[in-house]
């Protein structure tokens, strides 16, 4: 309830018309809050005008998720150990693969810097850089495709359902190298979160995986049954997790690095004492089969709790409007904020001195 809540507060604050928000607990895949905005009074049903109400975006609403995915694509690098959170790039503000020159959004911070600043100030060239060290080092070749693939695809459940107990999940697309387009350029957005549709939850999945030590749980909202009477209550049967997706030295950093991410910036909006970190990301719109330039999808995801080692709830938020601009850091961001301070005292976790 309250995660609807912050929801709505969050998109009349920035006057969008959509959004979405999801709560798991990503040490055992249980969803504990689904919200969509706009929604409708189930006891007037019949009066609902537009279809799409009835729709659970978290789940059945692909999109391309922007620079949320910066934070797999750095596991994949950490895991597969090409780079370190202080490995150093020269970083020119573009970087070119093939025919196409990919610039940053955020310019200036030019010259030698590590990983983690680029994870900061969420460089595109510097995961484009992450891509080619996958293979050569030089281009994305097709060892570097496969292995990106590998993880998003068939580690991390990216463009796969995830199963979760919803009506109406869709699977989303990653584009497996093998295909016409899954070439270099196409990869190359991928590191960024450009050139692939997934959902909400097959990323808060995914996401849980890289920062809770490597395991992969399958997202679930059913907690348990009772009979018929109402009087047996039995727990749901959790499916194990998939251990390894990533090695636990890798995820203990890549949590880091998120960390530092978010403390670089947004510190003063989390409450002292715990350990909160996240991502943001703005992704251009597809109208009509083709990028616009007045229209982008804003995301934060992100973690928290009392613990660095142990996350307690991940919370993913997403805000859109048909022409509307709007950006992770400003109108996703503050409704992460909102759930998370929350959370920490439904939760009743103690902050560390």
């Amino acid at each position: 309830a309250y995660t609807e809540k912050a929801l709505a507060a969050g998109l009349q604050n920035s006057k969008a018309p959509m959004g979405s928000a999801m709560v798991v607990d990503p040490q055992t895949g249980k969803i504990l809050a689904m919200a969509n905005l706009p929604t409708y009074n189930p006891a007037e049903y019949g009066k609902v005008q537009d279809p799409a109400a009835f729709n659970n975006g978290t789940v059945s609403a692909p999109y391309e998720p922007g620079s949320d995915v910066k934070t797999l694509t750095m596991a994949i690098g950490l895991d597969k150990g090409v780079v370190e959170p202080d490995s150093t790039f020269n970083n020119t503000d573009t970087i070119k693969v093939e025919d196409r020159t990919i610039g940053n959004a955020t310019k200036g911070q030019t010259g030698n810097i590590t990983f983690q600043k680029a994870m900061d100030y969420s460089l595109n060239t510097v995961f484009v850089t992450v891509a080619q060290r996958l293979g050569d080092g030089k281009s994305i070749n097709r060892n570097a495709r496969d292995t990106m693939y590998e993880y998003f695809h068939d580690k991390f459940g990216l463009g796969v359902l995830t199963g979760v107990e919803v009506a109406g999940e869709a699977k989303g697309t990653v584009v497996p190298p093998t295909d016409i387009d899954g070439g270099a350029v196409r990869y190359s957005n991928m590191a960024f979160g450009q050139g692939l549709d997934v959902t909400m939850v097959q990323m808060c999945a995914a996401f849980s995986t890289i920062i809770n030590g490597g395991k992969y749980y399958t997202p679930t909202i059913i907690n348990g049954t009772i009979d018929d009477d109402g009087l047996q209550y039995t727990p749901n049967a959790l499916k194990p997790a998939r251990e390894g997706v990533i090695s636990a030295d890798a995820s203990n950093k890549v949590r880091e690095m998120v960390h530092k991410a978010r403390t670089a910036f947004y510190a003063s909006k989390d409450r002292p004492g715990y350990y909160v970190g996240g991502k943001t990301g703005t992704s251009q719109a597809i109208v009509n089969g083709k990028y616009v330039d007045n229209e982008t999808v804003g995301t934060y995801l992100g973690f928290g709790g009392d613990s660095p080692s142990t996350p307690r709830y991940v919370i993913m938020v997403q805000v859109s409007g048909p022409g509307m601009n709007l950006a992770g850091n400003t109108d996703a961001l503050p409704i992460f904020t909102d759930i998370s301070n929350w959370l920490l005292d439904y939760m009743k976790l103690q902050p560390k001195g």
